[in-house]
């Protein structure tokens, strides 16, 4: 074996790892075994039995090796092809998963196998899935593979041609294996794709998310994410009075799993699991009802039992309660949803605003993993630091230190209060890991990274549904980022998210809008080449035109809104706004404003453009007929029409935004007034918004009538206000 790492992520090597397994035993006993092939005799085995209390058996059908010595990784070898949610999924036939079962051995406890882990877990994933199809047709042993039945298994539905040609390189990883298992596989050659008159699978780029969805999203996010941040203390209190709750929960039903108030199977509903926890119990020689008198029992149960409870079935279940911020939790389920969700938020921003990986930000420090000391001037630069993804230069990556902003950084902290609180329960040398299994409750333990993405992935995905039916542009979208795409969505279909788009689309924007060049987005995603770099903003010169579309007609717009100004002065129209009054007592005061060649070139909107184009003259609206000529200017949504009556840089043309805003605040004013509920705060507000109103609506003379506060509202109220 390769590598294999321990609970806290540290890398040991095969030596290291033989003592923790016993590896006499493994070379005089098992070995020997798997070559007899005898399924009795195996059974009757572990495979991992050293100085640990939970030895891996062989009879298993979960290998877990976070249990042996001081911890090592997290992913499990399953042994049963998982077709639908259960603890052993789809159960194979015993010979042929015993074989696998023995594949995985040697692999793993030999220097036979020259793969990771990792590797090796996901190798025996495709093995199970090969398994299953040969069973569909009758074959139970894979002694009886060869390349006609792999034909048929193709026919039955075993896609052989899938990306990295993984399941051709599982079956040609059990050949290689074969002389030290107890099957004989008639195959003598390397199995390739073009052996099966296939063209080895090439992978489609990601897409880059549609520009609609990817703002959408982007816009979701940063209110949750800013929303959680303000109450982050109280967010991180709360996950910690859920988890104390958990474990209150699993003590009450293991005091009366103890007492036998309470059958094993009501408390945990999986019936393998069931049947695994008393087959452990009595090769322990512990009794599972022994109403507390053994002083082992506890360690016993800790060393078998994982997973969630019934919790329903325990007296103080109903008795939860939470707060953050203005949301209350009184429901269990309810919570860990807003969990999840906001965990999802924050992560889709680390690597929307950062350009990182989903495995990069899996390998972010709980103390590190964020900074915000480099300061240039008055600005701060913030940075996001993670273990490095992959190191060779196939995969082109440099540098693990990614830029971001501030609601990047805010991100992170927003991740860290979730999973702060599971990290102190997790076992010792595994606190390091960021990122816990959210669902895993009642034994917290650290999440693997490939679990993680797909808790993302499909978190995202169930978040955004509706925003991700796609429409006639996002589908012209999806085709201008990715023309050679061998399967672009249709309109009307769901937009086919995967984490990894965060990072294409990070780079494909930043090119396409002109934010970066490439040198800078080179450093920014670690890449050794800029090729590579190109490759990820590929097509992005298609959005440099939609954007300048786009700058183009916002420059059009601006310059007729100016026009439009200058030609109402002209004709002696009225005009709101203090740059408009301004404007206008100019003209009025000057009978011969227009005739001067300067002054009447500002009726045409050509001059207006290129005065817009060349960066003297800016101007945002701010409201229906409402316009604001100052750049910093951040009012965009809320409207307070008292800073706009008289602001120098404004110019108000239409009165239906002030109608509209008055017209709001008389009917809140007269409901609050009604309800007992009103303030001087909120009176002095609503009177403002009135007035305020009321005063461009005369300088526009908009009919009105003047509305008349009542005398009970008006005394909370200093007089100047009203």
């Amino acid at each position: 074996m390769k590598t294999i790492k321990t609970a806290s992520g540290t890398k040991v090597s095969f030596e290291e790892f033989a003592e923790d397994i016993d590896i006499d035993y493994v070379d005089n006993v098992l070995l020997p075994a798997i070559e007899r092939g005898n399924w009795n005799e195996l059974e009757s085995l572990a495979v991992i039995s050293g100085s640990s209390e939970s030895p891996v058996l062989f009879e298993q059908n979960v290998w877990d090796l976070s249990q042996i010595g001081d911890g090592y990784q997290t992913n499990r070898l399953l042994f049963n092809h998982s077709t639908r949610k259960s603890f052993d999924g789809y159960l194979l036939p015993r010979n042929i998963r015993n074989e696998i079962k023995c594949f995985a051995a040697v692999e793993l406890l030999t220097d036979y196998g020259k793969y990771s882990y990792l590797s090796i877990v996901d190798t025996v994933s495709r093995l199970t899935e090969i398994a299953k199809h040969a069973t569909d047709i009758g074959i139970t042993s894979f002694s009886e593979i060869d390349v006609d039945t792999i034909f048929q298994l193709q026919e039955n539905g075993l896609n052989i041609n899938d990306k990295g040609n993984k399941t051709l390189s599982a079956i040609n990883r059990l050949v290689q294996c074969q002389d030290t298992l107890p099957i004989q596989i008639e195959i003598n050659k390397s199995l390739l794709p073009k052996h099966f008159n296939l063209v080895k699978s090439s992978s489609d780029q990601h897409f880059a998310i549609p520009f609609r969805i990817y703002f959408e999203m982007m816009n979701c996010a940063i209110s949750e994410i800013s929303e959680a941040y303000k109450n982050r203390v109280e967010l991180e209190e709360s996950i910690e009075t859920y988890l104390e709750h958990s474990e209150q929960v699993k003590d009450d039903l293991t005091a009366k799993v103890r007492s036998g108030a309470i059958d094993l199977s009501t408390v945990i509903v999986d019936k393998s699991r069931v049947e695994a926890i008393e087959r452990y119990f009595k090769h322990h020689g512990v009794l599972l009802v022994d109403n507390h008198e053994d002083d082992r029992w506890d360690g016993t149960w800790l060393g078998c039992v994982s997973g969630g409870y019934n919790g329903n079935n325990s007296a103080v279940w109903s008795k939860f309660s939470v707060k953050v911020g203005s949301r209350y939790f009184n429901h269990r389920s309810i919570f860990i949803e807003y969990i999840r969700n906001l965990q999802a938020s924050a992560t889709f921003l680390v690597m929307a605003l950062s350009g990182m990986r989903i495995g990069e930000v899996y390998g972010m420090s709980p103390v590190y993993g964020a900074q915000d000391h480099i300061k240039i001037g008055v600005n701060t630069i913030y940075a996001l630091t993670t273990k490095q993804e992959k190191l060779t230069l196939d995969s082109q990556t440099a540098d693990d230190v990614f830029i971001t902003n501030r609601t990047g950084f805010r991100a992170f902290h927003v991740l860290n209060a979730i999973h702060r609180p599971y990290r102190k329960r997790f076992k010792e040398r595994s606190n390091s890991i960021f990122f816990a299994a959210l669902t895993e409750v009642y034994h917290p333990r650290p999440i693997e990274k490939v679990g993680l993405g797909k808790t993302i992935r499909d978190t995202i995905k169930r978040v955004y549904k509706d925003t991700f039916v796609l429409n006639h542009n996002d589908v012209d979208t999806l085709r201008t980022s990715n023309p050679e795409h061998s399967s672009i969505p249709e309109v009307g279909e769901s937009f086919p998210y995967k984490n990894h788009q965060c990072r294409r689309s990070f780079a494909f924007y930043l090119i396409g809008l002109e934010l970066m060049d490439f040198p800078q987005l080179k450093q920014q995603l670690g890449h050794i080449s800029i090729a590579m770099t190109r490759w990820y903003a590929r097509n992005a010169h298609s959005l440099k035109k939609i954007f300048g579309e786009i700058k183009e007609e916002r420059e059009d717009r601006s310059a007729k809104v100016m026009s439009r100004t200058y030609n109402k002065l002209a004709n002696k129209e009225r005009l709101a706004g203090g740059l408009g009054k301004s404007l206008l007592k100019e003209v009025i005061e000057n009978s011969n404003y227009f005739e001067q060649e300067l002054n009447n070139r500002k009726l045409s909107s050509r001059f207006w453009k290129e005065e817009i184009k060349t960066g003297k003259v800016h101007v945002h609206a701010i409201g229906k007929g409402m316009y604001c000529t100052k750049r910093q200017c951040a009012m965009r949504a809320a409207i307070d029409l008292s800073e706009c009556t008289n602001c120098g840089w404004d110019i108000i043309e239409d009165a239906s935004e002030a109608e509209s805003v008055r017209m709001t605040a008389m009917r809140d004013l007269l409901i609050l007034q009604e309800s007992g509920e009103i303030n001087g705060s909120s009176a002095s507000k609503y009177v403002m918004d009135i007035r305020s109103a009321e005063k461009i609506m005369s300088d526009l003379n908009f009919p009105h009538e003047v509305f008349e506060i009542p005398d009970d509202v008006a005394q909370l109220i200093p007089v100047q206000n009203i």
